[in-house]
């Protein structure tokens, strides 16, 4: 066949040096070629592969240095081409100066290197299972807070935790779970004390539904289609008293933003929001596109400080409260712009599409299957446990403070490693 035409010396042995020669990201990969059960077979590289055949040498000594990051990053540097696609040519390969011990002293690095090699990764597999352990117990002890039914099974949860906090809180995934265990607490109606003075959030909803028939009365809002009774399959978990299960829609005024349609848009090109633009809790604003508006149309598309803006598609829910009253900026399609009704925070309301978004509870409302969209009507269904607006205030505060500690405890994470990495480095530097 095609490969009998082959020189014998064009044929890879086992023990050569596979240079892989092209590719930004993968050039100067390297290994050693091992055919040890078939001696016999024939095979060739190609031309992104450049064939290094060593002679009176330790081929792992000199794929030990080759591999070096340091020779790695002088590898990528000396290489030709373009962005797309870099070169390492045979005369770079040729002229790679490296230190040549004695052929004994070679093998006794190499062997020292796999020695030291197997060590690191039995300390590696030791922190990882010393970390998993951490990550299950500590999911353990959220799982015994969260699902608590009694006070004293919540306290005796939370006593464990703070038992152990700097242990559990070492590890950045169990931070992530603390945080989301936060929210889930919240609004769960765990987080903070109820107090009895406050105003039961079904004083709030008829306080709602005066305002709503005053805002139809001024023509501010469209009339609300009415919104089905909440089902008891909806209702994933018992809440505090004064507290009420509601719908989206019974505590914020929503809609989507202006269609982009070059063809059919008419007025004066003014900034809008897109889908891109909103982050959890966030606003992308260094890319800003424009459309044009009609005069009648900037009060029913702008958006205003205290606007729940959420993404209707792409990762559907997530949102971010708008908070410039200097900037005027729109919407478009992409987006939903909820207002929330007086006596509702646009934050806590942010808390529950964030928590519910994490734990997929959110998905019940999207359609489609690999697209997913959040349209309006099912936004309107979605269900959401009310609190009475002073403690949702209490909730908000206490996110952020909780929070807060989150953010340190991952600035502690990151320190305790960046020191370890120091001091490696101090170490290494003195071998």
């Amino acid at each position: 066949g095609t490969i009998d035409k082959y020189r014998d010396e064009r044929f890879i042995k086992s023990g050569d040096l596979l240079w892989n020669s092209t590719g930004t990201g993968t050039i100067g990969r390297i290994n050693i070629y091992r055919d040890e059960l078939d001696e016999f077979k024939k095979v060739v590289a190609d031309s992104h592969v450049t064939v290094v055949r060593l002679t009176g040498l330790c081929n792992e000594y000199v794929l030990n240095f080759l591999t070096n990051p340091s020779v790695q990053s002088r590898i990528e540097e000396n290489a030709s081409g373009t962005t797309n696609q870099i070169e390492l040519n045979t005369t770079t390969v040729i002229n790679q100066i490296f230190p040549l011990p004695p052929l004994a002293e070679q093998h006794r690095i190499v062997a020292k290197i796999d020695r030291l090699m197997a060590r690191c990764d039995e300390l590696e597999k030791l922190r990882a299972e010393r970390n998993q352990k951490r990550i299950t117990v500590h999911t353990a002890a959220l799982d015994r807070l969260l699902n608590a039914k009694e006070s004293d099974d919540f306290s005796t949860a939370w006593h464990f935790i703070t038992q152990h906090f700097s242990e559990l809180y070492s590890v950045k995934e169990n931070v992530a779970e603390l945080r989301k265990a936060i929210l889930q607490l919240a609004v769960m109606g765990k987080l903070v004390p109820q107090d009895p003075t406050d105003e039961p959030a079904s004083e709030l909803l008829r306080a709602i539904a005066a305002e709503k028939q005053q805002l139809v009365k001024e023509g501010k809002i469209k009339q609300p289609k009415p919104l089905p009774e909440i089902k008891s399959d909806e209702v994933p978990y018992e809440l505090p008293k004064g507290w009420e299960w509601v719908l989206f829609g019974d505590v914020a005024n929503s809609r989507l933003g202006k269609m982009l349609d070059k063809s059919k848009n008419r007025g004066i090109p003014r900034p809008y929001l897109r889908n891109t633009n909103v982050q959890w809790h966030w606003f992308e604003l260094s890319d800003i596109k424009q459309m044009k508006f009609e005069d009648e149309e900037l009060d029913e598309f702008r958006v205003m400080p205290g606007d729940l803006l959420i993404c209707e598609g792409g990762e559907p829910g997530r949102c971010a409260i708008w908070s410039d009253s200097s900037q005027e900026i729109y919407f478009q399609k992409a987006l939903h712009r909820a207002r929330p009704y007086s006596g509702v925070a646009g934050e806590y309301l942010q808390i529950c599409l964030t928590i519910d978004a994490k734990t997929e509870r959110l998905s019940r409302y999207f359609t489609g299957a690999t697209i997913r969209h959040f349209p309006g009507d099912k936004l309107s269904k979605y269900v959401v446990p009310l609190p009475p607006t002073s403690e949702q205030q209490r909730i908000v505060a206490k996110i952020d403070q909780l929070m807060g500690l989150c953010d340190e405890l991952e600035k502690q994470i990151d320190a305790a490693t960046s020191k370890q990495t120091t001091l490696l480095n101090a170490v290494m530097a003195q071998v």
